[in-house]
């Protein structure tokens, strides 16, 4: 979190600034999509964040035909869009706000500047600098969060947040004020050959290669968003004793300690804390069929088209669930102990609707 006095010495340094430079105002409706030459998106938070950005990020590529798109990344946002046909350019950022990025912000300021981006967008992003970079940008069209305390500096403060509304249906919605229409809502992430062929040869080595597989992913940004890991292991079993899968358990390197709790054997093998994002992905677009908590990994999974259950519980699945048509959501309330309330035969119920493992 920001130190709330730094920031608003921040926001009222910029004020001042603001009041003493005053730009021109920009119309949105004077801001022609297809004679855009550079155009900077940016995404400087999460895995889930960031593919939920894909479809916007398809729908400005799209309007925007001719135009150089840069797009201002975080490591993991980095990793998910390195290989997207829709952009470009990724300018790195650390996705975070500490003495590194302090020291390094002028030489981020000149590269940006010297681009002379017509439009810059924020798309997601939680750090105190984004709203002053892309004003430094120079970019005379800024659409920006109108919640941040920086949101002046943005020509055109948007809302980020609106109950019952999926976040990929706002920043699709936020685009049309600039001519920008939706080009679908499903998300993108591109596996490269290469990775699927590394990953052909791991369920090669683990001798895998035979049966449907099922990617679990329990584990959440927080934990009243886990699923039981009592659970996991009885539907592993359930899957291979009702449909000879072969169930596959997926989480990051803080999720390896609470992995190991869970007993693996034939039914389940464990890749907590094996693999990247993109050998995640590559081994995700190999499953049948794949049941994850409200996480980064359920939207993966959709964007490889994958099938999908998500066990949503305290977010509310209409702002953040799945939104691809060969997905399914199971969901409880919105209280932290209705994750304890998905069972096993509901995931089962749902997975034999799905006829994906038939």
């Amino acid at each position: 979190m920001p130190n709330p006095v730094l920031l608003n010495g921040l926001r009222w340094a910029f004020k001042l600034w603001v009041g003493v430079r005053p730009e021109p105002v920009h119309a949105a409706d004077s801001f022609v999509p297809s004679q855009a030459g550079r155009v900077l998106l940016v995404c400087t938070t999460a895995l889930g964040d960031t593919l939920l950005s894909t479809p916007a990020i398809r729908a400005v590529r799209s309007a925007c035909p001719k135009a150089c798109i840069s797009v201002l990344a975080s490591p993991a946002a980095r990793e998910v869009l390195r290989f997207s046909p829709r952009i470009d350019e990724l300018i790195p950022h650390r996705g975070k706000v500490d003495l590194r990025s302090l020291l390094t912000l002028p030489r981020l300021v000149r590269l940006l500047r010297r681009q002379r981006f017509d439009l810059a967008i924020v798309l997601h992003a939680n750090d105190p600098d984004i709203a002053p970079l892309t004003y430094m940008s120079g970019a005379p069209y800024r659409m920006g969060w109108r919640e941040s305390r920086l949101g002046f500096l943005f020509t055109h403060p948007v809302a980020t947040k609106n109950r019952r509304e999926h976040i990929v249906d706002i920043r699709l919605h936020n685009l049309q004020a600039l001519g920008i229409e939706p080009q679908g809502r499903e998300l993108e992430y591109f596996v490269q050959p290469a990775e699927r062929a590394r990953v052909d040869s791991l369920l090669r080595e683990q001798g895998l290669a035979e049966r449907p597989l099922v990617g679990i992913h329990p584990f959440g940004s927080s934990r009243r968003r886990w699923w039981p890991l009592a659970y996991v292991e009885a539907l592993a079993r359930r899957l291979r004793k009702d449909h000879g899968a072969q169930a596959i358990l997926f989480g990051g390197p803080k999720e390896r300690e609470a992995a190991e709790s869970i007993p693996a054997g034939p039914h389940l093998v464990s890749m907590v804390g094996r693999l990247s994002i993109r050998e995640s992905a590559a081994l995700i677009s190999r499953c049948a069929l794949f049941v994850s908590t409200d996480s980064g990994p359920m939207h993966l999974s959709q964007a490889v088209n994958v099938p999908t259950i998500a066990l949503c519980g305290p977010a509310d699945p209409i702002e953040i669930g799945p939104v691809s048509v060969n997905s399914r959501c199971i969901y409880k309330g919105n209280d932290a102990a209705n994750m304890e309330e998905i069972h096993v035969g509901d995931v089962m119920e749902v997975a034999g609707q799905m006829a994906v493992l038939q």
